[in-house]
C-alpha cells in the first residue's frame, strides 16, 4: 500500500508492488510526491495558470504496459488524465491528475507533461528490461522444435611415431541425414581433405566445407575426410596459445577440431591403433581394447558430444582420483614436473566438481601434456588438458578473493572454471548462460571446500561489486539470465560471469541446486528451458524454492535493499525495504553483524515483529552504542544494500 498525496486534500490509492511513500510537501513552485525513494515534481503554480486541477496521486504499477508513445494518457474518465514514467524491470511509475471540470483539462495536462522524475540516488544507474516472464517463456518456446540434427563419425587414428612424415594418420567416415546444408570445419593447423560420397561438397576456404545432403528423396549425406600428421607437429590456438593437438615420439594429442565438426552435435565411433605397449584414452566409453597390443576402439553410443573427442596415445602415468570416478594421465617425461602436490590439488579438483556437477555417465580427467606455451589449459568433453604447473596454480586459492578484488585474474580460479566446463560440454542442450555462470561459480565452491569463510566471503563480494561496476560503467539495458536476448547484450559479461555466480550460490545455500547433477544429465537432451530446470531440480511447482528460482532467473538486477535501522530499549531494530524498480525478490534475513563503538564486532539472531520490522536483542558489549550494522555479514545475498540511521 502507498499514501497518496493531493493538492488540495489526501486521499489514498494503492501502489502495487510498491515500497512505503515518503512524506509529501509542496515548496513555492512544485508539489513533491514521493514513492520508493523516487520523487515526481509537479509544477502546481507559477506557470500553471489561476485555477489549477484539485488532485494528484502517484503509484508504481506493474499491471499496465510500458508506456511507448504519448506522455500522457486518457484512463477513460473524462477529468482523469496521467502521466506513466517507465522505471524499468516491467515497473511503471503512475502520476495522476484529476481535473475539477472540463475547461481545466488542458492546464492538466499541461502539468502532467512539464511534470519531472527525480529517481532514488540509490538505484542503479543501468536500466532494467521490460520484458516479463511470460514474455521470456514465449521467447523460448518459440524456438524450433524440429529433432536436432547431429553428425555420424567413424573415426580410424593410426599412431606410428617411427615415420616421420606420417606419424599420425587420421581417416574420418561421416555421415548425417537432413534436409539442409551443414557447414562443417577444422582447426586452420590441419591439413586435411573432404570428398563427398552421397551428396556434394562445396569447399569455402581451406579448412571449410559447405556439405549439401542428397536431392533425389534421401537426404543423406556422407564423405570421408582424411589427414596426415608428421612427427614433432603440434597445432595451438592462435588467439592464447593454447595446445590443441601435438604429435611427439613418446605420445599424441588430438584434440581442437582435427576432424570436420560444426554446431550440430556429433556422434563418435572412434579406433586407435598404437605400437605395442603404448596406451590410449578416451573420454568416453571403452568399447575394446588389446592389451599389451596396438588397438583400442571407443564409442559414444547414443550419446551425443559439442565438438570433437579428444584422444590421448603414447607412454604416460595414469593415477585415480576422486575415488576411482576420475582420472590424472600424466605424459611420460614430465613425471618429475608433476609432483605430488600437484597431483593432491587434481584429487580436491576432481572430488569437488564430481560432487557438484557429477551425473552418471559422466567422465572426468586432467591430462598433463608438453606444449609449445609455457602454460595452458584447454577444456574438452570430459577432459582437461594442461601443461605442467598449471594444477600448483590451484594453491593461489587463499588469495583468490583479493585477486578479484584487486581486477587482477586469479589463474587458480580459471583452472577450476575450465574443469566444470568439462562437464557442461557433456550437458549438450543446456542454455549457454546457465553453462558459463556454473562455470564461472565453481571457483568459489572449491574456495569453500579448501579455505575459510573470511576468503569465501571476500571473494563473493568481488564478484558482486564487478557486477555491480561494470553494469555502471557500461550502461544500457540489462536483461534477466533467463533473456534470450542476453546473448547480444554488451552486459554480457558482468551479468554472466558476475551477478550469476552470485545468485547461484544463494540458490544452492537455498536448497535449489541440491539435483544440479540431475539437470545436467537431463539437458543431455533437448526440451523446454523452464521446465527442465525446475522438475530436474526436484523443486515443488508454486513453493518457495521454485518461486525464488524463478525471479533470480527471469527477473533483471538483483534486489537493491534500503535498510533503516535503530536502537531502543536494549534492541537493534530494523526494516528492509526493496527499493529496485522490478519486482521484489523473496529474500529473507537471518543474521545481523554490530559494529560497536569499541571496536569489536558481533553477529546477532534476528527476529520479526508482525509489523515487518525485524529485531535482535543486543550484547553485553554494545553498551558504550552501536556505529553500524551490515545485513549481509556472509555477503551470501546478491543485493545492494544501502544503510540509513533514523534518529529517534
Amino acid at each position: 500500500m502507498s499514501a497518496v498525496a493531493l493538492v488540495m486534500i489526501l486521499l489514498s490509492g494503492c501502489g502495487q508492488g510498491a515500497g512505503p511513500t515518503s512524506e509529501q510537501y509542496i515548496d513555492e513552485r512544485s508539489l513533491m510526491l514521493e514513492i520508493s525513494g523516487n520523487t515526481v515534481r509537479v509544477p502546481v503554480s507559477g506557470s500553471t495558470g489561476a485555477h489549477p486541477p484539485g488532485e494528484f496521486s502517484l503509484e508504481i504499477r506493474r499491471d499496465i504496459a510500458v508506456p511507448s508513445e504519448l506522455p500522457t494518457t486518457h484512463p477513460g474518465d473524462s477529468l482523469v488524465w496521467s502521466r506513466h514514467f517507465s522505471l524499468g524491470g516491467g515497473s511503471v511509475l503512475v502520476l495522476t491528475g484529476v481535473a475539477g471540470d472540463m475547461s481545466r483539462i488542458p492546464t492538466l495536462i499541461s502539468i502532467l507533461e512539464q511534470s519531472t522524475l527525480e529517481r532514488w540516488s540509490g538505484l542503479r544507474s543501468v536500466y532494467l528490461s521490460d520484458l516479463s516472464e511470460d514474455s521470456l517463456d514465449i521467447l523460448r518456446n518459440d524456438s524450433p522444435r524440429e529433432a536436432p540434427l547431429f553428425v555420424n563419425h567413424l573415426v580410424s587414428i593410426g599412431y606410428h611415431p617411427s615415420v616421420s612424415e606420417s606419424s599420425l594418420v587420421v581417416v574420418d567416415s561421416l555421415s548425417f541425414t537432413g534436409p539442409d546444408a551443414v557447414l562443417l570445419s577444422v582447426n586452420p593447423g590441419v591439413q586435411g581433405f573432404l570428398k563427398g560420397i552421397t551428396g556434394t561438397v562445396l569447399q569455402l576456404t581451406a579448412d571449410s566445407w559447405q556439405c549439401n545432403p542428397d536431392t533425389s528423396g534421401s537426404g543423406a549425406f556422407s564423405a570421408v575426410f582424411s589427414a596426415t600428421f608428421p612427427r614433432n607437429w603440434y597445432i595451438n590456438d592462435p588467439e592464447s596459445g593454447e595446445l590443441l593437438g601435438r604429435s611427439r615420439m613418446n605420445s599424441a594429442l588430438l584434440g581442437g577440431r582435427y576432424i570436420p565438426v560444426g554446431e550440430h552435435p556429433n556422434r563418435f565411433g572412434i579406433s586407435v591403433s598404437v605400437p605395442r605397449g603404448m596406451r590410449v584414452y578416451a573420454p568416453v566409453a571403452t568399447v575394446s581394447t588389446e592389451h599389451g597390443g596396438s588397438e583400442a576402439v571407443f564409442s559414444t553410443g547414443s550419446g551425443l558430444v559439442r565438438g570433437v573427442v579428444p584422444v590421448f596415445m603414447g607412454d604416460f602415468q595414469l593415477t585415480t582420483l576422486s575415488d576411482g570416478r576420475s582420472r590424472l594421465l600424466v605424459q611420460a617425461g614430465l613425471d618429475s614436473l608433476v609432483t605430488s602436490t600437484d597431483s593432491l590439488w587434481a584429487e580436491n579438483l576432481g572430488t569437488l566438481l564430481q560432487s557438484m556437477l557429477g551425473f552418471p555417465g559422466s567422465t572426468f580427467a586432467i591430462i598433463v601434456a608438453e606444449g609449445a606455451s609455457e602454460s595452458f589449459m584447454v577444456p574438452y568433453h570430459g577432459c582437461l588438458v594442461v601443461s605442467p604447473g598449471v594444477l600448483g596454480t590451484l594453491a593461489g586459492v587463499f588469495s583468490w578473493g583479493d585477486s578479484l578484488a584487486a581486477g587482477s585474474p586469479a589463474a587458480g580460479a580459471g583452472v577450476v572454471a575450465a574443469g566444470a566446463q568439462c562437464f557442461t560440454l557433456q550437458s549438450i542442450f543446456i542454455d549457454h548462460v546457465l553453462s558459463e555462470a556454473i562455470q564461472t561459480w565453481m571457483p568459489l565452491r572449491f574456495l569453500d571446500h579448501m579455505s575459510t569463510d573470511d576468503d569465501l566471503f571476500r571473494m563473493r563480494r568481488a564478484y558482486r561489486n564487478y557486477y555491480l561496476y561494470q553494469t555502471c560503467v557500461t550502461g544500457g539495458t540489462e536483461p534477466a539470465l533467463a533473456d534470450p536476448g542476453l546473448a547480444s547484450s554488451s552486459l554480457y559479461n558482468p551479468v554472466v560471469r558476475g551477478k550469476g555466480p552470485c545468485v547461484l550460490e544463494y540458490l544452492y545455500f537455498q536448497g535449489c541446486l541440491d539435483n544440479l547433477p540431475d539437470l545436467l544429465d537431463n539437458f543431455r537432451h533437448s526440451g523446454s528451458y523452464w521446465n527442465k530446470i525446475w522438475a530436474n531440480l526436484g523443486l515443488y511447482e508454486g513453493g518457495r524454492q521454485y518461486r525464488l528460482l524463478r525471479q533470480f532467473l527471469y527477473q533483471p538486477g538483483i534486489p537493491q535493499i534500503l535498510v533503516e535501522w535503530w536502537t531502543e530499549d536494549g534492541l537493534i531494530r530494523l526494516s528492509a525495504t526493496q527499493m529496485q524498480p522490478s519486482a521484489e525478490f523473496s529474500v529473507t534475513y537471518r543474521t545481523c553483524k554490530l559494529f560497536l563503538e569499541g571496536g569489536m564486532q558481533r553477529q546477532v539472531i534476528l527476529n520479526p515483529e508482525d509489523s515487518g520490522v525485524l529485531y535482535a536483542v543486543l550484547p553485553p558489549e554494545a553498551s558504550e552504542g552501536v556505529r553500524g550494522i551490515d545485513l549481509n555479514p556472509d555477503e551470501l545475498i546478491p543485493a545492494d544494500f544501502v544503510y540509513r540511521r533514523r534518529v529517534l
